[in-house]
């Protein structure tokens, strides 16, 4: 449905509830709202024209990076950025978008990244969504020299700013023969009539943040094989667009910008401030507490030697613990 025709029916189904004069006050409104939209639109064009000019002056800024890291550094001559070995893979495992979705085995072909760059795919409406490349040193993984992914997205509604995303394109990645790190060789061992038969061998898929970030995604497609789901496929499919594009969003809005700081950890959020909360939840109060530990105490001396006596006796009888000591594991 249309959003024009999602408004007449709005309109139709307001209008059997509204007398005539709530109505025509909604009406009147809705005029003023229409005014206020068409001045919020000519800011965003004029917002949309001065970051597109802001943009060109950055831009050679991170040109001049691309080459600080391309500098030839001490036995990393295999890298795409020789200066710092595996900068763009320690900026991703940083983040917080990013981690959790970096396998071991990614390391080595993220060694060879050279630079991540965005651009918009219609530099007057952001709306539209954006490009993401990233750009690779030769290396002995696959053939690319840049991988790809473009968001195609729409605004859902100018009162909220909402975007659906339609559809996220990517780049096929041509692995080179037995270099493909998103599979792993699985070998079967199968044994009859006593003697073992020659070990069989499969493909199968793997995580890797070249199959969960390189994928095709969009609304009612099937879902991928290797995602499995114990209910509704198409909300899947949903959560698996916004958790790419929340992705994205991070890589165009903070990491490639600020790459370096995420790379020395100081872009990090902290979180020390929730484990210190934890902490005090856990332990309760420091003052309580030691007036607990002084009662107690007070509590036990008063018992006299009698008690202590009582207890002795008990752990005679008893094997060498007493009621309501913790026995030691056997």
């Amino acid at each position: 449905m249309s959003q024009t025709e999602q408004q007449e029916d709005d309109d139709e189904a307001q209008g059997d509830e509204l007398t005539e004069l709530e109505a025509s006050a909604v009406a009147e409104l809705k005029a003023l709202d229409d005014k206020y939209l068409e001045i919020q639109r000519e800011c965003e064009k004029e917002v949309a024209e001065v970051m597109r000019k802001h943009a060109e002056r950055q831009q050679p800024l991170l040109d001049e990076r691309v080459k600080v890291l391309a500098r030839d550094g001490a036995e990393l001559q295999h890298s795409g950025t020789p200066a710092l070995f595996g900068f763009w893979m320690k900026a991703l495992s940083n983040h917080p978008a990013f981690k959790g979705h970096l396998e071991e085995w990614d390391a080595p072909v993220l060694a060879y990244l050279s630079d991540i760059s965005t651009t918009p795919r219609d530099p007057a409406d952001s709306r539209k969504g954006f490009r993401i490349e990233f750009v690779f040193a030769p290396n002995p993984f696959f053939e690319n020299g840049t991988l790809w992914k473009e968001y195609v997205s729409e605004e859902h509604s100018p009162y909220t700013g909402a975007l659906d995303v339609k559809e996220v394109r990517v780049s096929a990645i041509e692995w080179k023969e037995g270099q493909d790190v998103t599979v792993h060789v699985v070998k079967k061992k199968k044994s009859g009539g006593g003697a073992k038969k020659n070990a069989k061998s499969s493909v199968e898929p793997r995580g890797s943040f070249f199959r969960m970030f390189f994928r095709n995604l969009k609304e009612d497609m099937e879902l991928p094989q290797d995602v499995s789901s114990d209910g509704d496929d198409q909300m899947l499919i949903d959560m698996l667009i916004t958790q790419d594009h929340d992705m994205g969003c991070a890589l165009r809005d903070s990491l490639i910008p600020f790459a370096v700081r995420w790379y020395t950890g100081e872009a990090m959020p902290e979180d020390d401030d929730d484990d210190d909360e934890d902490s005090d939840t856990d332990n309760g109060s420091g003052d309580e507490d030691a007036a607990d530990d002084a009662s107690d105490a007070e509590a036990e001396k008063s018992a006299g030697s009698k008690q202590s006596t009582k207890k002795t006796q008990e752990k005679e009888r008893t094997g060498g613990y007493a009621s309501g000591d913790s026995k030691p594991d056997a």
